[in-house]
């Protein structure tokens, strides 16, 4: 008898997830007591279910042959419509799965970035008693900066919900930021300027956050910029707003994004000694890249970066030590020579080589 009942579970859990059980939520919520046409109905089953479910489904869902969920709604001068046989909205009940994740999601550190403290409150109490999915101490990151973003700073979160509505919005804001060093500089410098937000971006590896924005210059544009959230000093709303449409701004931002990237990829080979290859391409998941198996063993892998990560890719690439060989284009290959002999030379001179 057990196994019956949890079988009738695990039935009904795969069910409430599964695209026809969305199909008829939607369908109810939508007819209520309004109701709704029959294309308008073959159009959402269209747009939620399979390619047969027209042929299949659609006498059932309208009562003509199995489930009496909808009635007929007859109005002088207008189509007939099918409306709910239900007398109050349809809500669907949060699964036990989802209020599980849901407590492991309001623990995460970001979590106050996007959510109102009332609501994490409100969310907290909710869910009293019901234990996360996962927890925090679960992960163990082992390739991941340790200078992420300061969440839990209450200017950060402050700052990071200024970005986020002002991007929402289309919205200038007027930001004060701390550049990094440049050009050979020790000193990070202070930059202010006019920016529209138009892409928030995470970065797994360096635990930031960094927003790529359209600059103004006396309410014109003047060139796109990158800003790491934890560099931003200060964040006032202007009154600017994006004058083309978001999905417009947003293809010329990518295109610029493209036009930073190097204009050859670099080439290396990779030995699969001390499991080389896999380190590798785990090193590098986030780039884009090409690769392929040669016949005596080795990867070859093209990698494709943003010009301002050059020194930073040479750098992890040199890890590597002799597992990798750099094959080119002729000026990384150059920068990678120059490189190794700084460095037999600051051996020699420390008596090491």
């Amino acid at each position: 008898m057990e196994t019956e009942k949890e079988g009738n579970k695990m039935e009904l859990f795969s069910e409430v997830f599964g695209a026809y059980y969305q199909m008829v939520y939607q369908l109810l919520r939508l007819c209520g007591q309004e109701g709704l046409t029959r294309e308008k109905i073959v159009r959402l089953a269209g747009r939620t279910g399979f390619g047969e479910t027209s042929v299949y489904l659609l006498p059932k869902l309208l009562g003509e042959d199995g489930w009496p969920f909808l009635e007929q709604l007859f109005q002088e001068g207008q189509p007939v419509r099918w409306k709910s046989r239900l007398g109050r909205p349809v809500k669907r009940p949060v699964t036990l799965l989802e209020r599980q994740w849901l407590s492991a999601a309001i623990s995460d550190p970001r979590a106050p970035l996007f959510l109102s403290r009332e609501l994490l409150g409100r969310l907290e109490k909710a869910l009293e008693g019901v234990a996360p999915l996962y927890r925090q101490g679960d992960f163990r990151y082992f390739d991941r900066y340790l200078d992420g973003d300061p969440y839990d700073s209450s200017a950060y979160q402050k700052i990071f919900r200024r970005v986020l509505t002002a991007l929402e919005e289309g919205r200038a804001l007027e930001i004060r930021f701390q550049a990094g060093p440049h050009g050979g500089m020790e000193v990070s410098r202070t930059h202010r300027g006019v920016y529209i937000p138009l892409q928030l971006e995470f970065s797994e590896k360096d635990d930031k956050f960094r927003v790529y924005c359209k600059r103004l210059n006396h309410g014109r544009f003047a060139g796109y910029a990158v800003i790491n959230l934890g560099r931003i000093l200060e964040a006032f709303p202007r009154a600017e707003v994006c004058e083309q449409d978001k999905k417009k701004e947003l293809g010329l931002l990518r295109q610029w994004i493209a036009r930073q990237k190097c204009a050859e990829p670099a080439e290396v080979e990779i030995s699969p000694e001390r499991n080389g290859i896999e380190r590798f391409l785990v090193e590098f998941s986030t780039f884009e890249k090409e690769s392929w198996m040669e016949p005596n063993g080795c990867c070859r892998v093209k990698i494709w970066y943003p010009r301002s990560d050059e020194t930073e890719v040479l750098i992890r690439i040199l890890g590597f030590g002799p597992v990798v060989r750099v094959l080119g284009p002729p000026y990384f290959l150059k920068q990678v020579k120059e490189r190794v002999a700084m460095q037999a030379r600051r051996l020699e001179r420390t008596g090491l080589s």
